[in-house]
């Protein structure tokens, strides 16, 4: 049997620990350097979803707020 996925909306965002999961998607390396994640999420999106296996983060997407229609 596969891993159980576990979604969750809006929940804590833990600013490491999405860094990492980011980090590790885009530069395939972990910077070390958390962002602060959960202050821009707060600021700017209308919500986000986070997938969890097994308790760690693997998973993420969000939705922003005030996006513009490109031409």
């Amino acid at each position: 049997m596969g891993a159980v996925i576990t979604y969750v909306e809006n929940g804590p965002i833990d600013d490491a620990e999405l860094t990492r999961l980011i980090d590790l998607a885009f530069a395939g390396t972990v910077s070390g350097d958390p962002t602060a994640w959960s202050a821009r999420l707060h600021a700017h999106s209308v919500g986000w979803v986070c997938a969890y296996t097994d308790g760690r983060l693997c998973g993420f997407v969000h939705a922003c707020a005030g996006v513009r229609k490109l031409n």
